[in-house]
């Protein structure tokens, strides 16, 4: 407030914080004392109000750096600081004294106390109090995990992550927040160390991995210039040849935070090097890190254990679970702020979650975690979802006044709430000022609105307006059904805009090679797909839809190709070309993917309009059929 006003005065920040005004004076004294540091005065005065003067651009600049740390704003804020400082302490504290340092009532503190003594109860560790303060007792290890779990949970509470093609950034509102319980120097260079690493080795970490990354080498730091460092032994875990990179991390974190790293530090740092790198080979004991040849293995496990599943479900858990078995192997966990609430709100997900991780163990040999699992379940969740029948949007125009429009509006939500949704409704007038985004239109009376069904009815709803409503609205539901199927297997990245000359094989060897390079189809997939194409051409008008043998499709999808120039295929000219890949994936949804193609193709007014756009958001719009 003091910095984002020029004047202020008791009665704002009483009104913005809850507090009394004798606690408010409390926080300007200290105040005070910290902004003399950057040659800004607080200044108080009678008849004028509060404010700031001084070099205020450099306050700024040390908030925004994490150099000047804020008081905790909520209950939150304040356990997990007090929790940080009983786990990073050397001795035992007194409480009065931690009371006065976050500005709150000895008794507000204790009942803090409580909320952290419950947080202990699963980790095997204990709040203490003596005549000498009050004290975590627990092992470093134990320790340590709790200080991840803490700083995890802050991290993500309200940050935002920013991946950039060379590193992984974070911004000032994060070393902010990380600043309130660790030394901002330390976060600060051990983020500029682990983006010099990136850099100089061929390891591209994901956002979890320089997560729990940072997260360890930060608490590492700081007890190890506490002079409390972790033993393996502690760990429990086997002794690996520290490989090259974690070498070259280890090095420059030792010259840029001026410390020596022992070597079960470094081993540590080891499992989280191994864990992001894609060759786990070499990796000694009976339990190998977890390595797939291809996704195959994997995806073939998915759709054998789970009895209910779309494309969407398997690609999703492939892409979560790939690298997260192979944390498991590695004895690494992530931390889920939502767990709670998905076991909550989401029960039928979190079960059937629970069931597959029982799976996964069986299959994998990998312990799988209650945050780890909620992460599964939020997948589930999301079929779950998208499985529910759509509703159709409605309006309901009407001739005969408000009262009658109103009537037919709650006897249509009557017979059809389950599937239909009334956006609005309408006069004849509303109607010409007014544009149609409706998929259906309720009329009593006869009209016509483009891109829109028609239905016309009785004020009164009879058994002839309910049965023709009822029959239109089942179309419109087959038709999402059958759109749903065919745009699963639309990518973005495979819609090819050309404007160039070229032959039916150039054009199909472009496409192909793509399809080899994202992983969708196999090497020889165009040589094939031209040799089929030789036997029976799929020239249809200005369209052709060259389709890839089942042997060569590794992931299920249609490429499109759009050159409103056109390229020579046999004796004429095609503009947009198809390329089906299929393969026995999409068995169960074969009729609804062509009967929406059929539908494509026969609208040649919407493939007219398609080879003359260029923006691949509307193309994808126009091929759903919006």
């Amino acid at each position: 407030m003091l910095l984002s006003q020029e004047i202020v005065h008791y009665s704002d920040i009483g009104e913005k914080i809850n507090r009394s005004k004798k606690t408010i004076a409390k926080y300007l004294d200290h105040i005070e004392r910290e902004v003399l540091k950057y040659d800004v005065q607080l200044n108080r005065k009678r008849n004028v109000g509060i404010y700031l003067s001084g070099h205020t651009e450099d306050l700024v600049s040390a908030i925004q750096d994490g150099e000047l740390v804020e008081v905790p704003e909520d209950k939150e804020e304040r356990i997990v600081s007090i929790f940080s400082t009983l786990l990073m302490g050397e001795q035992p504290l007194l409480i009065q004294e931690l009371a006065d340092s976050l500005y709150i009532s000895r008794s507000t503190l204790e009942n803090d106390l409580v909320n952290i003594k419950e947080r202990l109860v699963d980790s095997g560790a204990t709040l203490q109090n003596t005549h000498q303060g009050i004290y975590v007792d627990a092992s470093e290890k134990t320790k340590r995990k709790l200080l991840s779990q803490l700083l995890e949970m802050y991290w993500g509470k309200d940050n935002v992550w920013a991946t950039s093609k060379k590193s992984t950034m974070i911004d000032h509102s994060i070393l902010q927040s990380l600043s309130r319980l660790f030394d901002s120097r330390v976060v600060q260079e051990v983020i500029e160390s682990l983006n010099q690493f990136q850099k100089r080795v061929y390891l591209k970490l994901d956002d979890y991995e320089y997560q729990s990354l940072t997260v360890h080498l930060v608490i590492a730091i700081e007890r190890l210039r506490k002079g409390e460092p972790l033993l393996v032994k502690e760990l429990g875990i086997t002794q690996e040849k520290i490989k090259d990179s974690t070498k070259l991390l280890v090095s420059i974190l030792e010259n840029n935070l001026d410390i020596k790293l022992p070597e079960d530090e470094q081993q540590y740092i080891n499992i989280h090097i191994l864990a992001a790198e894609k060759d786990n080979k070499g990796v000694s004991g009976e339990k190998k890190i977890f390595n797939l040849e291809t996704e195959n293995d994997l995806d073939a496990f998915l759709r054998q254990s789970l009895t209910d599943y779309d494309d969407i479900l398997i690609n999703n858990l492939l892409l979560h679970l790939t690298p997260a078995i192979k944390r498991f192997s590695l004895g690494l966990n992530i931390y889920n702020p939502y767990t709670a609430e998905t076991k909550k709100f989401f029960s039928l997900a979190y079960n059937r979650a629970v069931d597959l991780s029982i799976q996964l163990k069986n299959t994998y040999s990998v312990d799988i975690n209650d945050d780890e699992i909620a992460f599964i379940a939020l997948h589930i969740q999301a079929y779950q979802e998208r499985k529910e029948t759509k509703k159709i949007e409605a309006v309901i125009v009407c001739s005969t006044g408000l009262g009658t429009a109103r009537l037919l509006e709650q006897r249509v939500k009557k017979y059809f709430s389950d599937r239909l949704k009334i956006t609005r409704v309408m006069s004849l007038q509303e109607v010409k000022e007014q544009p149609i985004s409706e998929e259906l239109v309720i009329s009593t009376v006869n009209t016509q609105y483009e891109g829109a069904s028609v239905i016309k009815v009785s004020p009164f709803l009879d058994d002839f307006s309910a049965n023709a409503i009822s029959h239109k609205v089942d179309q419109l539901i087959d038709n999402h059904e059958h759109a749903d199927a065919f745009m699963n297997l639309i990518d973005k990245e495979l819609i090819l805009l050309d404007d160039k000359t070229k032959t039916k094989e150039e054009v199909i060897q472009e496409i192909g090679k793509q399809l080899v390079e994202k992983d969708y189809g196999y090497t020889g997939i165009a040589e094939a797909a031209v040799e089929r194409e030789e036997v029976a051409s799929t020239k249809i008008g200005f369209v052709a839809t060259p389709h890839a043998p089942v042997d060569y499709v590794k992931k299920p999808c249609i490429s499109l190709y759009i050159n409103p120039e056109g390229i020579t295929w046999d004796h004429g000219k095609v503009k947009l070309i198809f390329f089906l890949a299929m393969n026995e994936r999409i068995k169960p949804d074969i009729q609804s993917i062509y009967q929406h193609f059929n539908d494509i193709l026969e609208n040649e007014k919407r493939l007219k309009k398609m080879f003359r756009l260029k923006d691949k958001d509307k193309i994808i719009e126009l091929l759903r059929g919006n």
